[in-house]
């Protein structure tokens, strides 16, 4: 794989949310991208997006460490939009690491568009072995990859195997517990005879370990590759429960796809995450709740959009936008109930899938922070 494909996959992985960098300025927003390259942090790769923006050449010379080497700064140009939709170029997009959201975002259509799109041209990922003897020795390994440079698979495939999928990586709320989780269920399908199939790519896991599991997909946690996987494995049926916050957001669009959802249902499962429908259910059964506001956005936040009413105790009220006009009202009904307050989007475990590292949901907060 190239560089750009692996720059790209990176950033999918540690869940920071890639969307097409070529064409999202967010991605070279970074405030001093030399200084992001000589920290070894989640945001070296957005640094190495926005410092090539500016100038490779003193990209180069801005770092002392061995990343990036100028080789590599002059692969990131190769990233470059997409013009038309032959299979040829297609095929180079994902061979560069482009995922069926950012075509889309460049064909101004959706990620499931695109995905039929690349079908309809039969453009699927080869799985292929993790050699982990470094070719000294031939390699035979449960250890599995998939990537649009090959010809041919290094496996066969067998159906009705069982997928679970992992937590991916570790945040804070989102730790062993679920790896834990994850290698229970795997074990009690074994001993039920079925075939298992994880997907996960945090080394760090017991659920990764080579002797776990039947097959190991160290690929990224999203919607196309666990599509991809479940294709090609004939997967009888996914388990989203075990892994914490990131598989359990994958349940209602899987469910979508038409992949078999085990245990909860998606239905339920959107019912309970999302904090006005939850809200609603505890009214009708009359169940006291504390007072809240739904608030549809916060600067450089991106939430669930939040839909329904207010809870108990709350008169029904529009969704507020702070930055819009409407955020004093958020600052009156947080000092009508009282400082400290909660500040929470909905579909969130932890601090991932809702702010920026930095900006992380957090209870205890005084006004002065709720408006920073």
């Amino acid at each position: 794989m190239q560089f750009g494909g692996k720059l790209m996959k990176r950033q999918r992985k540690i869940k920071r949310e890639a969307t097409a960098c070529h064409t999202d300025e967010s991605c070279f927003s970074t405030p001093r991208p030399f200084q992001a390259l000589r920290e070894q942090n989640s945001m070296m790769g957005r640094g190495l997006v926005g410092a090539h923006r500016r100038h490779v050449k003193e990209t180069a010379v801005s770092t002392e460490r061995d990343m990036p080497q100028p080789y590599q700064l002059a692969q990131r140009n190769s990233i470059s939009p997409l013009l038309s939709v032959t299979q040829d170029l297609l095929l180079k997009a994902k061979q560069d690491g482009f995922s069926d959201r950012q075509v889309g975002q460049v064909l101004g259509t959706t990620e499931s568009e695109a995905r039929q799109l690349r079908l309809s041209k039969n453009i699927r990922p080869w799985v292929k072995q993790i050699d982990t003897l470094a070719a000294e020795y031939p390699a035979v390994t449960n250890y599995l990859y998939c990537t649009y440079h090959g010809q041919e698979h290094d496996l066969d495939f067998a159906d009705q195997a069982i997928m679970v999928l992992g937590c991916g990586p570790y945040h804070i709320g989102s730790s062993v517990e679920f790896d834990w989780c994850a290698v229970s269920s795997i074990r009690a399908l074994r001993q039920m005879g079925k075939r298992t199939v994880v997907v996960n790519h945090n080394p760090e896991t017991v659920s990764t370990d080579f002797d776990e599991c039947d097959r190991l997909y160290f690929e990224e946690l999203t919607l196309e590759r666990i599509l991809d996987i479940t294709q090609q494995e004939g997967c009888s049926g996914s388990i989203v429960s075990v892994g914490g916050q990131i598989p359990n957001n994958l349940a209602v669009p899987l469910h979508q796809n038409g992949v078999t959802i085990l245990g909860t249902s998606p239905l339920q499962i959107h019912r309970a995450e999302e904090r006005s429908i939850f809200s609603t259910i505890l009214d009708e059964l009359g169940v006291a709740q504390a007072p809240w506001r739904a608030l549809s956005s916060l600067p450089n936040a991106s939430f669930h959009p939040p839909t329904g009413v207010c809870g108990s105790g709350v008169p029904s009220c529009p969704a507020l936008k702070l930055g819009s006009g409407a955020d004093e009202d958020a600052f009156s009904f947080a000092n009508k109930v009282g400082y400290p307050c909660l500040l929470r989007p909905s579909y969130v475990l932890s601090h991932q899938q809702s702010l920026p590292e930095d900006r992380a949901p957090v209870s205890g907060i005084e006004e002065a922070e709720l408006r920073r």
